[in-house]
């Protein structure tokens, strides 16, 4: 069988999220030429800087000490995959623009997957729209590690449901080298095995061992170039990042909004309600009508995506780190059939206006997290 036949069979196997995916980046590119906005220049902006600067000179460590911004905040995983794709291509930009690109449409592909293994088909071609309608959806086509994170937590999920678990091992090893929420995933998959089988197998281990690798081989990075193995951990004071309880970015944005009223802060209002909605969707998925209604993998792993960047008492960039907690999309999945048109016709009209805000935004370069 020749090369070109599997590609065409392996894309009639994930013809609906690649069907997805293909119009989503499409709209999305459109609207932002039609804003006037740059492409490249926005694929690179912000934190994908700070990536980009990994890409070129490595880790360094903040002259000033850790109260001045530093890339050890970020993660390797992104990196590590461009350098990969750069030794093919050879161009810093094609590299970058593929990589990008490549984890958006395996991060369609891998949610519609582990949907489909949990749930079947039709609940799976709703959450891949609905990923798709998620008013910060763009940021998994920029230099972000957001495409990273869901495609290998995502992947990660799917194969563990197949069982298969070396597949599942790696991917998990691959999500700890994406953002630091990334290492509880394998936690999260062995604590739902464990509850299930009720009791501790090689698998549950594997899984664990799987985000410590992930996570050991960030340390070993960051100890090399920039003699701190948890660079990571530091960096992070300079944006007021630390350990809180999840009320504290809700009490922030609170305080924020009302004291600049009567202008309305729209970014933080926004972030404040991605937290709400998605934890209202959280209550809803713990509290099914049915005990076994989703997956308890499924629960966890949406608790633990949702909770920690909740925990970091910042509330900008909520919103964006809302996306990750794809699992609770299933909920809205599960109910959509049931809903009148009217609500339908809200849900879908509220997400692409958030969406052609936030779009116009940042395709003037203005920051929305």
């Amino acid at each position: 069988m020749t090369s070109p036949t599997l590609l065409v069979r392996a894309a009639q196997g994930v013809r609906w999220p690649l069907l997805v995916f293909l119009l989503w980046r499409s709209v999305q590119g459109l609207l932002v030429v039609a804003f006037g906005g740059d492409l490249r220049m926005m694929m690179h902006s912000w934190d994908g800087a700070w990536y980009l600067s990994i890409l070129r000179q490595g880790y360094v460590a903040p002259a000033g000490g850790y109260g001045e911004e530093s890339n050890l905040a970020f993660f390797p995983g992104l990196v590590w995959a461009t350098d990969a794709v750069r030794l093919v291509v050879g161009s810093e930009t094609a590299a970058t623009l593929l990589v990008a690109n490549g984890l958006a449409l395996g991060a369609f592909v891998a949610v519609w997957g582990a949907v489909r293994a949990w749930q079947g088909e039709d609940a799976a071609r709703r959450v891949t729209v609905l990923l798709a309608l998620f008013p910060t959806s763009y940021y998994l086509w920029m230099y972000y590690s957001e495409g990273l994170l869901v495609l290998a937590t995502a992947a990660a999920a799917w194969a563990a449901r197949r069982d298969r678990h070396n597949a599942a091992t790696a991917f998990l090893a691959v999500a700890s080298t994406a953002r630091l929420v990334g290492v509880a995933v394998g936690p999260a998959l062995a604590l739902a095995r464990v509850l299930r089988l009720r009791r501790v197998d090689s698998v549950s281990i594997r899984y664990v061992l799987g985000s410590a690798a992930g996570l050991g081989a960030v340390m070993v990075r960051q100890f090399a170039e920039a003699g701190d193995p948890l660079g990571f951990l530091h960096a992070g004071e300079a944006w007021g990042r630390e350990f809180a309880g999840p009320w504290t970015p809700l009490h922030d944005a609170a305080w924020a909004i009302g004291s600049a009223l009567p202008v309305v802060e729209d970014d933080v209002l926004l972030d404040a309600a991605g937290i709400v909605l998605v934890g209202c969707l959280l209550l809803l998925m713990w509290r099914g009508r049915r005990r076994d209604e989703w997956p308890l993998e499924s629960k966890i792993l949406a608790t633990v995506l949702w909770s920690i960047p909740v925990c970091s008492r910042l509330i900008g960039g909520q919103l964006r780190y809302m996306l990750a907690c794809w699992p609770a999309l299933l909920v809205v999945a599960d109910a959509w059939p049931r809903l009148s048109l009217r609500v339908r016709a809200l849900v879908v009209g509220g997400s692409v206006g958030v969406t052609l805000l936030l779009l116009h935004h940042v395709s003037h370069l203005i920051y929305t997290g």
